[in-house]
């Protein structure tokens, strides 16, 4: 028998074209998976993991200062509660001042520790930076005041700032916290009307010293002297750590210790609706929460496969190379 060497040689160049055909199109499927890994929104979306270890920026943030502020919360009710038994037991002076020190030792290293949640009254804010409210000797006065008068105001440091407001006679007291949001707005500091029409303030942590420390005002002869700048100290509400340098006795400080605990007490149910709002947000990022999905959706996928459903076989390879082994093992034997 002969063979047409000419059908050989048809025949093998037909299959060295398929095979190269089937190389590249292996190489394009190959470099397409790879750009679409490439692509893939940070974090990976939580496929078969009903906790998901990768979150996005945001929520990491805010879990880590929602367990900072727990942390540093329960370390300070537990050296209170440390000073209201010594107090209680009638301890020592040394033993007494040691846990104050301790004490005092956690307030200073509160920005750091609590993550920046926690202001200096010890309240829990998430939304913004800690604030110091505080009030400013005299302003009751600048609220429907007999004449007309310019203060001039002064905040000095590394340099000297002047920012000016002239006050209405028979000004009402929005009228006047209008004048002086836009005139100390300028360093951070906000006004509002208290309970009486009394002008009250608010200015960040940061800026507090500062602000404490080096403002003055001028007026023109009427409410301030003219030609010269009078200082003015802000009185901003107590903290627990004033409170502690202060020379107070053992009866004294007993209450300010219980009434910590009962703030503490707040803030700490305060911390806790925070910790079911992110654990609200994690448990909806994950697509098997209810029991059994796992297993319900291996059985939807075995039903698609007895079909020759082959495009959920594709699928369901894919997201099996992207999660680990052991993770969609743990996943099943939850289910079962």
């Amino acid at each position: 028998m002969q063979i047409d060497n000419r059908n050989l040689s048809s025949l093998s160049g037909v299959q060295l074209s398929q095979t190269k055909a089937t190389g590249q199109a292996a190489k394009v499927q190959n470099g397409n998976n790879g750009k679409r890994r490439q692509d893939s929104a940070f974090p990976d979306s939580p496929l078969i993991s009903s906790q998901p270890l990768r979150y996005g920026t945001q929520l990491n943030q805010q879990l880590t200062r929602v367990q900072q502020a727990d942390d540093y919360l329960k370390a300070v009710e537990s050296r209170v509660i440390a000073i209201q038994h010594a107090l209680n037991q009638h301890k020592t002076s040394v033993v007494i001042a040691d846990n104050m020190r301790q004490l005092q030792d956690l307030l200073t290293e509160r920005a750091t520790k609590s993550g920046g949640s926690i202001d200096r009254q010890l309240k829990v804010n998430f939304e913004q930076d800690a604030r110091v409210n505080f009030r400013l000797p005299g302003s009751e006065q600048w609220v429907d005041s007999k004449q007309h008068e310019m203060l001039t105001f002064s905040l000095t440091g590394n340099s000297q700032e002047i920012s000016a407001a002239v006050l209405p006679a028979g000004g009402s007291p929005q009228q006047i916290v209008q004048l002086l949001n836009r005139t100390l707005g300028k360093w951070g500091i906000s006004a509002s009307t208290a309970p009486k029409g009394v002008p009250q303030f608010q200015v960040d942590e940061v800026k507090w010293s500062r602000v404490s420390q080096q403002l003055s005002v001028q007026g023109s002869g009427g409410l301030y002297p003219a030609g010269e700048f009078f200082p003015i100290k802000p009185e901003s509400d107590p903290s627990l750590s004033d409170l502690l340098q202060q020379p107070l006795s053992a009866r004294r400080m007993l209450p300010v210790m219980e009434k910590t605990l009962t703030m503490l007490s707040v803030q700490r149910e305060v911390l806790q609706e925070s910790q079911r709002k992110v654990k609200t947000r994690i448990e909806s990022m994950a697509t098997f929460s209810p029991q059994l999905s796992a297993l319900s959706s291996a059985r939807r996928l075995a039903g698609r496969l007895r079909d020759s459903d082959f495009l959920s076989l594709n699928q369901a390879l894919l997201a099996q190379a992207r999660v680990p082994a052991a993770r969609v093992r743990n996943v099943l034997s939850r289910s079962g």
